[in-house]
C-alpha cells in the first residue's frame, strides 16, 4: 500500500491527522437538458460512470480544484479504490457542504463496494466496459501518484491531454433504480480530492443533478 493510500485510509476512518477538508462546491453550470445515454444496450454502471466523466469534461466551473492543460479527455483508472473509507456511511455526508444524500442511498453505495474484511473494498474492474472515446481506461497508477497535471511516467502523453483522472467506486442505486450516486477519488491534487455525483434516470438515460468536490490540504 502506498503512503497516499495509507493516509487516505486513516482519513476515511476518521483519523485525519491534521488534514482539513475544503472546497466542496456545487456546480453552478449544470444544464438540465443535458443527459447522457447509450446508442446500444449497456449496463447502468457503464452509462452512469460515462455520464459522470463526460459531465466533468463539460463542467466549466472555475472553482473546480483540478484541471489539466488541454482538457480533451478524462482518465479512468481501470479498477475501483482498494479501501472502503470514503464510502463508509459516516463519511459520505460529512464531506458534503451543500447537499445531503438519503441514508438509504448511502447504504446502497456502501453495500455495493464493501469487501470481505476490515476496510477492504470489493473492487470493480472497468477495463471491459464500453465508454465514450473521450474516456481513456487504463492502469494510471503513475498519473495518480503525481500531484501535478504533468507526469514523467508511461502515460505522460495521455496525462498532458487530460482534464483529470478519476478512480470511481461502483455506483450505488436507490431501491427503485431511479437514482444513483457515484463517489470517486479525483486528481491531479496535492493531497487528494473526492467527487460526489448524484444522478437521476431519464428513460434510458442518466442525468447529473448535482456534484460536489472536496479537496484535502
Amino acid at each position: 500500500m502506498t503512503r497516499r493510500e495509507k493516509l487516505f485510509l486513516m482519513l476515511g476512518c476518521g483519523m485525519g491527522f491534521g488534514l482539513a477538508a475544503i472546497g466542496a462546491q456545487i456546480n453552478r453550470y449544470i444544464d438540465p437538458q443535458v443527459v447522457f445515454e447509450s446508442s446500444q444496450a449497456r449496463s447502468d454502471d457503464e452509462v452512469v460512470i460515462e455520464a459522470v466523466l463526460l459531465h466533468f469534461l463539460q463542467d466549466h466551473d472555475g472553482e473546480i480544484p483540478i484541471a489539466g492543460e488541454r482538457q480533451e479527455i478524462v482518465l479512468l483508472h481501470k479498477v475501483s479504490p482498494e479501501k472502503i473509507g470514503m464510502v463508509m456511511p459516516d463519511q459520505v455526508n460529512s464531506y458534503l457542504k451543500s447537499h445531503r444524500l438519503p441514508e438509504s442511498l448511502i447504504e446502497a453505495l456502501y453495500r455495493r463496494n464493501k469487501g470481505a474484511a476490515n476496510f477492504d473494498a470489493l473492487q470493480t474492474d472497468y477495463s471491459g466496459m464500453r465508454f465514450d472515446s473521450r474516456i481513456e481506461v487504463g492502469d494510471f497508477t503513475d498519473v495518480i501518484a503525481s500531484a501535478v497535471p504533468r507526469t514523467t511516467g508511461p502515460h505522460a502523453k495521455l496525462a498532458a491531454r487530460a482534464k483529470g483522472w478519476f478512480q470511481c467506486y461502483a455506483p450505488g442505486y436507490s431501491d427503485d433504480g431511479r437514482t444513483a450516486v457515484v463517489r470517486a477519488w479525483v486528481g491531479p491534487s496535492m493531497h487528494g480530492a473526492i467527487a460526489t455525483y448524484l444522478l437521476e434516470r431519464k428513460d434510458s438515460s442518466w442525468q447529473v443533478m448535482w456534484r460536489e468536490f472536496t479537496s484535502f490540504v
